[in-house]
C-alpha cells in the first residue's frame, strides 16, 4: 500500500439509499489492501436517513458540523460536533439531523460495502439489499 492524499473534488458525491450524500475519502476500490474506508456524509437540515445495518461492518460517525440524533439497537442519543458514536457490526440505525444539517466522517471497518447493506422496514426487518446510485462499491 502507497501513501495517499485526498484533496477537495478528487471524487464527487452521491446519494445513497439511505439518504445520505457521501464522498468516499479513502476506499480500497481506490487503495489496494486497505482494510477500511473513510467517507465524508452529510443530511440535510431535518432531514433523517433510512434505518439500515451493516453486515458484518463496524462504523463510526464522527461530526464535523451540526447536530443530530442517533439512533442504535433502539437506543437514541443526541450528537454534536466534536462528538462521535460505535455502531457494532449489524447494529440497526439511523440518524436524523437537526436543524443546521449534519456533515460527519463515516468510518467502517472492514471497508463499506453495498451488498452488506440492509435497508429496515418501519418494524426493524429487512427489507433487501441496499444499493446505491454509484456503482462498484
Amino acid at each position: 500500500m502507497k501513501t495517499a492524499f485526498y484533496r477537495p473534488g478528487d471524487r464527487g458525491a452521491y446519494r445513497t439509499l439511505d439518504a445520505s450524500s457521501v464522498v468516499e475519502l479513502f476506499h480500497p476500490d481506490a487503495i489496494a489492501g486497505l482494510p477500511c474506508s473513510l467517507a465524508e456524509a452529510t443530511v440535510g437540515p431535518g432531514e433523517a436517513t433510512i434505518a439500515h445495518l451493516h453486515r458484518g461492518t463496524t462504523e463510526i460517525y464522527y461530526v464535523l458540523e451540526g447536530s443530530a440524533t442517533m439512533e442504535v439497537a433502539g437506543r437514541q442519543e443526541p450528537l454534536a460536533a466534536g462528538e462521535a458514536v460505535l455502531i457494532p457490526a449489524d447494529s440497526p440505525h439511523h440518524l436524523t439531523a437537526g436543524l443546521e444539517g449534519c456533515r460527519f466522517l463515516c468510518f467502517c471497518s472492514p471497508a463499506y460495502r453495498h451488498d452488506r447493506t440492509r435497508l429496515l422496514d418501519g418494524e426493524g426487518t429487512a427489507e433487501g439489499d441496499g444499493l446505491t446510485k454509484k456503482e462498484g462499491i
